[in-house]
């Protein structure tokens, strides 16, 4: 029973998964502009909290060096999303155009600053990921993804997380 049980709720996070990915294509493929893309996305990512605890989304601008804030999946402190990260500073998530991997951020005593749940347990741990056009390319913007404090964090969901960020992607550069 406790086989069926655990693969059973593998299959429901697998097609929760899924069905992020199917919205953010489909909706992001009708963005016309960058600023509606980024809005977009926040919204698909703000309407699928039971997989996604929060996100947020920041437009990279490489002359200046820093990330802005383009997009939000739910309201908090602005501790959490400040408006502007220097990328050569020690923010909170650690941006840097270069990442060529996720990152994991520990979120400590700042995830009391996020909206409260369904879930018994509050996320502590966030995806730091670039939303990169190209492969090698500069990063074009951040994602920043709280990871389901109910999940480990293994390959599987590190996949799920890239595979969002791609989704972005694309749309930006159909809406660039």
């Amino acid at each position: 029973m406790i086989t069926t049980a655990l693969e059973t709720t593998e299959r429901v996070i697998e097609d929760r998964r899924r069905q992020v990915l199917r919205d953010l294509a489909s909706r992001t493929a009708e963005a016309r502009n960058e600023e509606e893309l980024w809005r977009v996305s926040a919204d698909i990512l703000a309407q699928h909290l039971s997989s996604i605890p929060f996100a947020f989304l920041y437009e990279y601008r490489p002359a200046e060096h820093k990330a802005y804030l383009a997009g939000t999946s739910v309201e908090t402190e602005e501790a959490l999303h400040p408006a502007v990260i220097d990328c050569n500073g020690e923010g909170l998530w650690r941006f840097d155009p270069a990442l060529t991997r996720d990152g994991v951020v520990e979120l400590g005593t700042r995830a009391s600053a996020l909206p409260k749940t369904t879930w018994p347990v509050a996320p502590e741990k966030a995806a730091v990921v670039p939303i990169r056009l190209r492969e090698h390319s500069e990063a074009a913007g951040f994602l920043v993804l709280g990871i389901h404090p109910g999940c480990a964090f293994d390959e599987t969901y590190r996949h799920f997380v890239r595979r969002i960020a791609e989704q972005v992607a694309i749309g930006f550069a159909k809406a660039s």
